[in-house]
């Protein structure tokens, strides 16, 4: 048994702030050294699994997207690696997968996602087929890099779905049913590192030790020397770090945040986009002035949509809506000027613009309010006050 004396505890903060710092938020590409320790590590667990870790795939990409698109792949792939035309069959399959995700995503996010990492993902599908799937002197597409293939064929594939095709050669059940299950294949590596650093910390600083810390001594090399992984009892695909994370403290808490770029970045191109903690997408970030209201008033999410207007910047908004303007004035009290606006879904809000800062924000009120200093009576009640954004 062991117990955590005083000097002790005091090393805790220090040592989550290693593990945060050297792990969580690890932008430093994988090595070859660590790749090798990873993939040995790999192995080493498959066996304790009573698995076959010696001939086990194990493949490295840049980004988890192209982890976890290579594995939907290969899943499906291995669900019809009775083919007789394999090369067109992987084909087709990496189509249908790419129709079947997008479709509650942003188009153009997830197609530029797509794009920028087609190369890793077919590499990836092939090095995770390759041995087990089909015989190697029939599987052209296995051992020919994949940069060898004609570029504007690929682009023809990515662009228009052969979905006809995929439905006669694998059905049209098959990817869908690997991307509802593949989650179930994965861990995130680094970015659950929870368990590893108190594990690590009761060995490493309180000194306790155990048998069972040989074989943990695998998991851990993976946590902290790569990231998310999709782990099938044949292959095992592994997603390096970002080579950018963005980020500041709120509360105490990590809120992932750039509004210049952003704020996840891989090195095969795949991006992540957030604002305040909040996930959005490229042109919101780089380009909102192209925003429009369709695409603004079509959002659900009210995360989302109040990020998006902050964006646009509220006083384009009103205006391009013809949101009614029931009063306006001069708060001298606050330093701002206000105007109590109706929106066309009906709802009201209080419009502040701060002559100090030049901010615009909206305050979302109860929509009987009629005036603006109605309006600050009611906020400072005991009412629920919803704000919307600031721009």
């Amino acid at each position: 048994m062991w117990t955590l004396s005083e000097e002790n505890e005091a090393k805790i903060p220090e040592w989550n702030k290693r593990w945060i710092e050297d792990v969580i938020l690890r932008t430093k590409p994988m090595t070859p050294q660590d790749k090798l320790e990873v993939e040995t590590a790999i192995r080493a667990m498959y066996r304790l699994g009573n698995l076959d870790g010696d001939n086990l795939n194990v493949v490295f990409v840049r980004s988890p997207f192209a982890a976890q698109f290579a594995t939907v792949c290969a899943l499906a792939f291995c669900r019809k690696n009775n083919t007789n035309n394999t090369n067109d069959t992987r084909n087709v399959i990496f189509d249908y997968a790419y129709e079947a995700a997008h479709v509650d995503l942003s188009q153009v996010t997830y197609d530029a996602a797509v794009h920028a990492t087609r190369e890793s993902i077919h590499n990836a599908i092939d090095d995770a087929l390759y041995l087990f799937t089909i015989n190697a002197t029939k599987s052209a597409f296995a051992i020919v890099p994949y940069a060898m293939y004609d570029p504007a064929y690929v682009l023809n594939l990515i662009t228009k779905p052969t979905i006809d095709g995929v439905i006669s050669l694998i059905g049209n059940k098959i990817v869908k049913e690997c991307m509802e299950t593949v989650h179930l294949l994965k861990n995130d590596g680094n970015l659950y590192s929870f368990d590893c650093s108190s594990i690590s910390f009761v060995r490493d600083i309180i000194g306790f030790e155990c048998e069972e810390h040989k074989n943990y001594k695998h998991y851990e090399t993976c946590t902290k020397q790569s990231s998310v992984r999709y782990m099938h009892s044949k292959f095992c695909i592994i997603s390096d770090f970002p080579t950018e994370l963005h980020n500041y403290i709120r509360n105490g808490r990590l809120v992932a945040h750039n509004d210049k770029g952003p704020s996840h970045l891989w090195s095969d191109g795949y991006a992540i986009w957030t604002i305040d903690g909040v996930k959005v997408n490229e042109q919101i970030v780089m380009n909102p002035e192209t925003l429009t209201i369709e695409q603004i008033d079509e959002k659900i999410n009210e995360e989302v949509k109040r990020i998006m207007i902050e964006r646009f910047t509220w006083t384009r908004y009103i205006t391009e809506t013809n949101a009614k303007c029931l009063d306006a004035r001069i708060n001298d009290v606050d330093g701002t000027s206000e105007a109590l606006m109706m929106l066309k879904d009906k709802s009201v809000r209080l419009l502040c613009a701060c002559k100090s800062t030049a901010r615009v924000y909206a305050i979302g009120v109860d929509e009987t309010i009629n005036n603006c200093q109605e309006a600050q009576s009611w906020m400072a009640g005991d009412k629920k006050i919803n704000v919307i954004g600031v721009s």
